[in-house]
């Protein structure tokens, strides 16, 4: 390795720490999301049994799941009640964190300064790290998404079979993580395409090269998805031991396509990068990226074009990330978190356009103001992340904390945790809940075996501690035979729900707790 390459490889290991303590910092301090609770039950699942099974029809890929096996290890954690929030979503942080580092094999494409733009970005951009915290599978797909590209440029730079197979592994990779990782393949063959028809050939080879060229090219093509169906397979088959699950994932894509909810305008994720979603006006800077992205597009298709590798690049970026954007906007079906996918390009291509001005600007004083410019851009990133991640992670104004739980529900879970140490030695303290909806509940009570989950009013509903919703109060108060202390609590914006308490326990309670 050149001298010049280490010192980048350095500066990204740099950023890369920079990120993951972005990424890390109060990572249990945010109550959990719905989706981030029935993942982590799912994974307790197989940390307990070391059995899974993957259901087409939830939960997404196994890797996730896998990918934590390592962390709850070394954290000496072995079944359910022993995980915590930060075992679970310190693998997102930490593969949100590695993806800075995949850029290093980038370096001849987005530039050399480019890369580090890149990676300074990714470290900051408030979408990025907000859902680097959070135990679902979408950051693991862009981290997967980011190594395809870095993979299939060195591909495409080196003809390596080598760089084939990685190609291979990590769509296989990425196919075991999420299933709509067909829209990404999709939008990779489309910009690939684009690429090939609209760009002239600088090279002039004779036929008997080219016949040499294909031939290769098709060997290692077979090399690849050989490569990629070895990983989702043994991924899927819960490593060989469940070969339903490799036919499942098959008709899984499918299936989600028709999932209700969620439905948004065409408009919502161009809304969500300007800021306009929201109370807060917490990522209006974001837009600082998308500025930087156009002059990558810019550059790339200039009347003067030419076959330089940048350019290529820029100009695949540029078909890859438009395609992207326009499939997930067209899908009525949308979620804060599926902008990962658009970010993605944009990152990488604003890093391409700084490298540009950069390189543009001879002197000293443009230089300076790029810096200058740069520098604004990451101050305002790093603001909306403190705010996003922080200072407002869970409150109902932020647009990533979709349709996410009330800080309410800790305290349900402390309120029932100090009411367990007045129950006598031997006996349960009992718990049922009552709602449509109860998510994330499962997982702050996971460590009592007594309770228990009912969608429907139950003929016998007396416990020692009942959570009901709303839309069942009336229909409990007639089925009580007991006493009850009633406490309103939030689920999530819209969902309220009332933590019934018998009433001898309640003053227990009182009297135990009032003294301290």
């Amino acid at each position: 390795m050149k001298s010049g390459s280490k010192y980048l490889l350095a500066i990204l290991l740099l950023e890369m720490v920079l990120a993951l303590v972005l990424r890390t910092h109060n990572l249990s301090e945010r109550p959990m999301h719905t989706d981030e609770a029935v993942q982590a039950v799912k994974f307790g699942q197989l940390l307990e049994t070391g059995q899974y099974k993957y259901d087409p029809r939830s939960f997404h890929g196994p890797t996730l799941y896998y990918f934590t096996l390592p962390v709850a290890w070394l954290r000496g954690q072995q079944n359910l009640r022993q995980i915590d929030e930060y075992t679970v979503r310190l693998v997102s942080a930490i593969i949100g964190s590695a993806l800075v580092l995949s850029l290093f094999w980038l370096r001849d494409g987005l530039g050399k300064i480019g890369i580090l733009y890149a990676g300074a970005l990714i470290t900051v951009s408030p979408v990025m790290v907000y859902y680097s915290r959070y135990y679902i599978q979408e950051m693991l797909l862009v981290a997967f998404t980011t190594g395809l590209l870095a993979c299939g440029w060195r591909y495409y730079r080196d003809r390596r079979v080598v760089w084939a197979v990685a190609i291979g592994v990590i769509a296989g990779l990425m196919h075991a993580t999420k299933e709509s990782c067909l829209i990404i393949w999709f939008a990779i063959g489309v910009a690939f395409i684009a690429c090939w028809i609209t760009t002239k050939r600088a090279q002039h080879k004779s036929p008997n090269d080219i016949g040499v060229i294909k031939s290769k090219a098709f060997k290692h093509g077979i090399s690849a998805c050989a490569a990629a169906v070895v990983v989702s397979v043994t991924f899927y088959s819960s490593f060989f031991s469940n070969l339903q699950g490799v036919w499942d994932s098959l008709a899984s894509p499918f299936i989600y396509s028709l999932e209700p909810g969620h439905d948004k305008s065409f408009f919502y994720y161009l809304k969500l990068m300007m800021g306009l979603e929201g109370g807060l006006g917490i990522i209006s800077s974001e837009i600082a990226i998308a500025g930087f992205a156009l002059v990558a597009a810019f550059v790339g298709f200039r009347e003067d074009w030419k076959s330089s590798p940048t350019d290529q690049l820029r100009r695949f970026l540029t078909y890859y990330t438009l395609t992207v954007f326009a499939i997930y906007s067209i899908l009525s079906y949308k979620t804060p978190w599926l902008i990962l996918n658009i970010q993605l390009g944009l990152l990488l291509m604003a890093g391409s356009g700084l490298d540009n001005l950069y390189n543009r600007s001879k002197k000293l004083l443009p230089r300076v103001g790029i810096a200058c410019i740069f520098l604004t851009a990451m101050a305002f990133l790093f603001d909306g992340t403190l705010k996003a991640s922080f200072r407002y992670g869970a409150d109902e104004r932020n647009p990533y904390a979709y349709s996410h739980t009330s800080a309410d529900v800790l305290e349900i879970e402390k309120r029932i945790m100090q009411l367990t140490k007045l129950i006598p030695v031997g006996q349960d303290l009992s718990v049922k809940v009552i709602s449509e909806e109860y998510w994330p509940i499962p997982w702050y009570l996971r460590s009592l075996e007594s309770a228990g989950y009912w969608s429907e009013m139950p003929e016998h509903p007396d416990a020692s501690v009942i959570i009901v919703s709303a839309g069942f109060q009336e229909a409990l108060d007639k089925k009580l035979l007991n006493k009850y202390q009633v406490e309103f609590r939030g689920l999530r914006p819209g969902v309220i729900l009332l933590v019934y308490i018998e009433q001898e326990l309640w003053n227990q309670y009182i009297n135990e707790f009032s003294r301290r």
